[in-house]
């Protein structure tokens, strides 16, 4: 027969039996992320031990390798191409931006063998590598009009973003490549010649976090904690630039001077630009929305892209020091 003592204890460790469970119910907020010189804060996070703990960081190596599970449902959201969010939307999938982490500037290239001298520099019937997804799509769209070509005129060679773009270029398969950093600048370790970059094409590839809207509610304090450190982080780039740029360097297996490079490739909004962009419902991320309806929209019939609702919001950014 139990003592009271006993009793008593029997019926605590009852209690917490039923409650712990239920505490450690809740499983982690799956992001999807992959190498790219604009979510480097995030990999800094986790890499420096201050990411959320219910939060992980599910690795990828290019982006088209990330759209499968989030349709799975084995994602809750991650780091993504403005015109990817709007597909992945129009699929039926509730993504909500919560922060605009980057905006390229000169990060996402179009590399070719033997550059012209004077432009254009993509030639009719050329052979172009690029990755068959939204921002390889939406890369080969600006470029074909920048220089005022068809898909008719050139060869399109679908090509992964990784080892298969050096193994491409290398094999002679493609006279131009589509590609973005870290892969850039293995690629013109072998040659390869910048002809275009999202510089040429200004404000119109934005990176962001978005979460599954279904989400956010539940994950409020964690998100808003990860994005005090995303901003913590790009005050820690700026304050120690070597430091992060031997990180980086080192993750993403190039040199100092590459991730140098490549990151005065992106615009990286400050915690007030971004409550600026995500506030104002006519600046220029709707302009980039409604730019990128119409070319998506071209190529893309089928998919609805005309609703933009609850597509992004400012609440969850860390409040402005004043």
């Amino acid at each position: 027969m139990l003592s009271r003592r006993g009793l008593l204890q029997s019926l605590l460790l009852g209690l917490i039996g039923t409650v712990l469970p239920a505490c450690q119910s809740r499983s982690a907020l799956r992001l999807a992320i992959h190498p790219w010189i604009g979510y480097e804060t995030l990999y800094l996070l986790e890499e420096l031990g201050q990411l959320p703990n219910d939060i992980v960081l599910e690795k990828y190596s290019n982006t088209s390798e990330k759209i499968t599970p989030l349709q799975e449902g084995l994602l809750d959201g991650g780091a993504f191409t403005l015109d990817e969010v709007l597909s992945i939307r129009a699929q039926g999938i509730p993504l909500t931006i919560v922060a605009i982490l980057d905006i390229s500037a000169g990060a996402d290239v179009v590399l070719v063998k033997n550059k012209p001298a004077q432009p254009p520099f993509i030639q009719a019937n050329q052979r172009i590598g690029f990755e068959a997804n939204q921002v390889g799509q939406l890369m080969l769209d600006l470029l074909l009009v920048h220089v005022g070509m068809t898909r008719e005129q050139v060869r399109l060679y679908p090509i992964p973003v990784g080892d298969s773009q050096i193994e491409a270029w290398q094999r002679d398969k493609i006279d131009a490549l589509i590609t973005f950093e870290p892969y850039a600048s293995k690629i013109k370790r072998l040659g390869g010649q910048v002809a275009y970059s999202s510089q040429d094409f200004p404000q119109r590839i934005f990176d962001v976090l978005a979460i599954r809207s279904d989400k956010l509610n539940t994950y409020q304090n964690s998100i808003k904690s990860l994005l005090t450190g995303h901003f913590a982080m790009l005050a820690r780039i700026q304050q120690q630039p070597d430091d992060s740029l031997y990180r980086i360097a080192s993750r993403q297996r190039i040199s100092f001077e590459e991730a140098k490079q490549a990151l005065h490739g992106v615009i990286l909004p400050s915690l007030a630009r971004n409550r600026q962009l995500l506030s104002q419902q006519s600046g220029q991320l709707q302009q980039a929305i409604v730019h990128l309806q119409q070319l998506m929209q071209s190529d893309y019939p089928p998919l609805s892209l005309h609703n933009t609702s609850a597509l992004y919001r400012a609440d969850l950014l860390p409040s402005l020091v004043k």
